[in-house]
């Protein structure tokens, strides 16, 4: 949990200074205001950056959030070019709706929006190559 400050406060996806993390978790770099606010995204991607020049093998970027519109559990996953890659993406969904009475496959979505550029999991993928990232929404208001 990044936020344990906001969820203090009753936020759920801001931190204490209400900044909603996911949103700027690559916001431009040269943003000192998103630098100052967002130290624990700053953390993050200081420790891929260490990992990834380590060449230690990063497996998987796991995000994990509320959804406060849709229902039931579900995924979120950049789509990547090469089907390989698309195929084990939603493997990891199947595998979730295999051992789960409330997942559904069927809220999964699996693009590259820009207008969620600026997002955990497709930033991960996106500026480190790692294919394997995702956010799995939990619903606030229960499944179908």
């Amino acid at each position: 949990m990044v936020n344990p400050d906001g969820v203090v406060l009753g936020n759920y996806r801001k931190n204490l200074q209400g900044k909603d993390m996911n949103r700027h978790f690559f916001a431009d770099e040269k943003d000192n205001e998103n630098n100052e606010l967002c130290t624990e995204v700053e953390l993050i991607k200081a420790y891929m950056k260490e990992n990834l020049a380590e060449k230690k093998r990063l497996k998987l970027f796991l995000d994990i959030h509320a959804h406060s519109r849709k229902r039931s559990v579900f995924v979120y996953a950049p789509k990547p070019p090469d089907v390989q890659s698309i195929t084990r993406i939603q493997h990891f969904s199947q595998l979730l709706e295999q051992n789960s009475p409330i997942f559904s496959q069927e809220n999964c979505s699996y693009n590259n929006d820009q207008r969620k550029a600026n997002c955990a999991r497709l930033g991960i993928f996106n500026n480190y190559g790692l294919v394997d990232s995702y956010t799995v929404e939990a619903s606030c208001w229960g499944f179908d």
